[in-house]
């Protein structure tokens, strides 16, 4: 069984220079796959140098390899477009296309891998939706799959129902929302509840306070004798310069908003 091992990267110039015919393999995958000349080389040495940008860049081009074991180096299998930020979509909603699988690999997984690359990358940007198109002949075997695949698996939904007549065409603009996975170490989730601040040490208790706690009815027989003998309102536990006040604070405690 042949050991072979698939990933995705983000597409740069650095890469162009590295392999001089990156930039022709791309293009005639592309315009294989798409039966006619959908971008030349200029182009896509231009979607590779977006990529310079890093997280900053607002297009980028994702890079599907594949190596298997004794290869001298990974082989170009698939590619696929990520935007942050379209003109032609409102804040908040990316975009990927250019779905391109090398056609000796298709239905293989390296779509669903770019798909993920893709939509990661837009989901770590904070978009909170994504858009595709593509084009549907109703009855068109390609067109089916596309379907499936597109409004199926990927999950998308389109508002506009299907061609009831065999063999018209339709653009369709598809979307769905984008989850965001909830980070291991987060446990906002599952953390209990948070208890009350405990009263803050630094404030003592009162003298009413403080005597309430060790016997009630002791403290309401001395405050009931303080109301009859001390009519100028000291307490009669403890130092004699301790005045009552008129309106009792309670303690006082910390209160932290929850982040």
């Amino acid at each position: 069984m042949t050991t072979r091992d698939r990933w995705v990267t983000v597409g740069t110039s650095e890469d162009a220079r590295e392999s001089p015919s990156l930039v022709c393999r791309i293009t005639e995958m592309v315009c294989e796959a798409y039966g006619y000349r959908r971008l030349d080389e200029c182009e896509v040495l231009h979607r590779l140098q977006m990529g310079d940008a890093g997280c900053r860049a607002n297009r980028v081009l994702h890079l599907a390899w594949e190596k298997c074991a004794g290869d001298d180096a990974p082989t170009l299998v698939g590619c696929c477009s990520s935007t942050v930020q379209p003109m032609w979509t409102e804040y908040g909603c990316g975009h990927w296309g250019l779905m391109v699988v090398a056609p000796a690999f298709q239905g293989s997984g390296v779509g669903s891998l770019l798909v993920a690359a893709a939509e990661a990358r837009l989901a770590s940007r904070k978009c909170s939706q994504i858009q595709i198109e593509y084009e549907y002949t109703s009855g068109d075997p390609t067109s089916e799959r596309l379907l499936a695949w597109y409004e199926g698996k990927c999950g998308f939904i389109c508002p506009q129902s299907l061609p009831a007549q065999r063999g018209r065409r339709q653009f369709r603009r598809c979307r769905k929302r984008v989850i965001k996975p909830v980070p291991e170490n987060d446990t906002r989730r599952t953390s209990p509840a948070k208890k009350p601040d405990a009263p803050c040490p630094a404030d003592p208790p009162t003298c009413k306070q403080g005597l309430s706690r060790v016997c009630p009815r002791l403290s309401q027989g001395l405050w009931y004798i303080a109301s009859v003998l001390v009519p100028t309102g000291h307490c009669p536990v403890g130092s004699s310069s301790t005045k009552l006040s008129s309106r009792e604070e309670p303690c006082k405690s910390s209160t932290h908003a929850a982040d």
